[in-house]
């Protein structure tokens, strides 16, 4: 049943149960479009740094609430300190944990108080980190992609939101993923396309933002995965789901700089698994795929190495075209080829929403967030609801 209506209208209208749904009410409510949220929170940061300060006998003081983060969309562990975590709320910001996400605290301050989507730390130098701002596919808009060079501690905007025109600008960031040799080299699955923001010098030649020619048509990027040759290092395997399209493959070369063209994957597998469901074209998309999420994993024995890729479709008519509230994917994908052919298992359905792919942790020791421990303030509500997505 629909939630009753509690936006302060005093109504009973229900809330829709679908987060399209509940993200057009909520903007409604708030009376400003998805597409400019992002512009509404750099203008009132313009603001607060321009208006004259309250004397000191009549400052502001906060009073609460302070839970009101929202959902977690975005969560990352250090690369070399497994105590710390960089979450992104939905509409609190960036935070960061250094005692196992016990404790949060804010960074990135004004810069990133927006609704962030989108986390990544390159692992060759951990200094270097990239935050992408909206929610990763329905809601409030973000103003853009940021870059910190000091593990945080600050950051520069390298790309604006989707209505600047610019390249790598996007009002939504679905997911960032790293070159594992180039810090400065990264991935954007965006609502504007998948887009490899490159070095200067070299192979990168003038650096910064170029789009990945994936078929015309195919600009609702929900993800975007990598993962390197077990043979040639130097050529990684990179594949990117696309809303209505399926999902594409295509390999980067480190000693060029250049991708390859991207194709539509394929089903395979043994005998009586289910196939991959046929991919549509740009000019006839298949309104039924909804959000991809994509994951490269470990290794088989007997495989040479070869990286398992793993991928959750949301079939929006799978479950029951007509019923609007069964937005689930339907099964969990496998491919044994780095993500050549693909097929699922029959016992493999997943009945969950695809905001997240999963993650995997390495904690140098458990966390112990007793309430004895906890902050009151503010930092309580990534404690309580790490489960929530």
């Amino acid at each position: 049943m629909a939630d009753e209506n509690q936006n302060g209208h005093g109504g009973a209208k229900p809330i829709e149960e679908g987060p399209e749904e509940r993200a057009k009410e909520f903007s409604e409510w708030l009376g400003v479009p998805d597409s400019s949220f992002g512009i509404a929170v750099e203008r009132a940061l313009d603001h607060f740094h321009s208006a004259s300060a309250d004397s000191p006998a009549h400052g502001w003081v906060p009073i609460g609430p302070r839970n009101v983060g929202g959902a977690i969309r975005a969560l990352v562990q250090h690369p070399s300190q497994r105590n710390w975590f960089f979450a992104g709320s939905a509409q609190g910001g960036l935070w960061k944990s250094e005692d196992n996400g016990c404790s949060w605290r804010p960074v990135g301050a004004a810069t990133l108080t927006v609704p962030v989507g989108a986390i990544a730390i390159a692992t060759s130098n951990p200094q270097v980190m990239y935050v992408g701002t909206g929610e990763p596919a329905v809601g409030p808009g973000g103003t853009g992609i940021y870059k910190s060079e000091d593990g945080g501690n600050s950051f520069s905007k390298i790309a604006r939101n989707g209505s600047s025109g610019d390249k790598g600008g996007a009002d939504h960031y679905a997911r960032l993923v790293v070159d594992p040799l180039e810090s400065h080299r990264m991935w954007a699955a965006t609502t504007t396309g998948l887009w490899r923001f490159d070095p200067s010098g070299a192979l990168g030649i003038g650096g910064g933002f170029t789009a990945e020619s994936l078929p015309a048509g195919a600009s609702n990027v929900t993800d975007v995965a990598m993962a390197r040759d077990p043979i040639d290092p130097n050529k990684y395997a990179l594949l990117a789901g696309v809303g209505g399209l399926g999902i594409f493959r295509a390999e980067f070369s480190r000693s060029t700089g250049k991708t390859g063209d991207w194709k539509p994957v394929i089903s395979g597998g043994p005998a009586g698994a289910i196939a991959l469901p046929a991919a549509p074209t740009p000019a006839l998309p298949n309104p039924l795929f909804g959000r991809i999420r994509l994951a490269f994993s470990g290794t088989k024995a007997g495989l040479l190495g070869t990286p398992f890729a793993y991928a959750i479709m949301e079939d929006l008519g799978a479950m029951g075209r007509a019923a609007k509230r069964l937005k689930y994917p339907t099964y969990v994908y496998r491919s044994e080829d780095s993500g050549k052919t693909w097929f699922a298992d029959a016992g493999s359905t997943a009945n969950r929403a695809t905001h997240q792919r999963p993650k995997r942790s390495s904690m140098a020791q458990p966390p112990d967030c007793s309430r004895s421990q906890r902050p009151r303030a503010r930092s309580g509500r990534l404690c309580e609801s790490s489960s929530e997505h």
